[in-house]
């Protein structure tokens, strides 16, 4: 450096044109592997992506034929059981998609996980109840 001025060889510009040579091609290889390594991802994904489908189908397939041996061997026993289970009414535990999936669990003769419904008139009676009755003496107490 003389007089506050940067002085600046050829072979300066040669080295610092070296190296911003060596980095792009670094970051070319660099990008050249990342977009081999995503199309190579992409196809792995598109081959389970295709297994997935053809297994889904197959279920799919498995599960119209368990359905139409089941509507074949269904008639006025179920139907009835069906209706029997509606009429019983909707249990404080089930909300109405559990209640309407016990119902349909009858028709094809899956028993209830309880014999027994509790339905929200019942439990309000049930509360009601307890609150026109005195309290239990306690344990101990006499």
């Amino acid at each position: 450096m003389t007089d506050g001025k940067i002085e600046v060889t050829p072979a300066d510009i040669n080295a610092e044109l070296t190296w911003v040579k060596g980095t792009l091609q670094l970051s070319y290889v660099l990008a050249r592997h990342r977009t081999e390594a995503l199309a190579s991802q992409a196809a792995e994904m598109e081959a389970l992506r295709a297994e997935n489908e053809l297994l889904e189908r197959q279920w799919q397939s498995r599960e119209e034929d368990i359905l139409r041996a089941a509507v074949w061997r269904m008639g006025w026993p179920e139907i009835n059981a069906y209706h029997d289970e509606l009429n019983k009414g909707q249990d404080v535990r089930e909300d109405a998609g559990g209640y309407f999936m016990r119902a349909i669990g009858r028709l094809f003769g899956v028993k209830p996980q309880r014999d027994v419904v509790t339905t929200h008139q019942d439990a309000a009676m049930a509360m009601l109840d307890n609150l026109t009755q005195p309290p239990a003496p306690e344990k101990g107490a006499e």
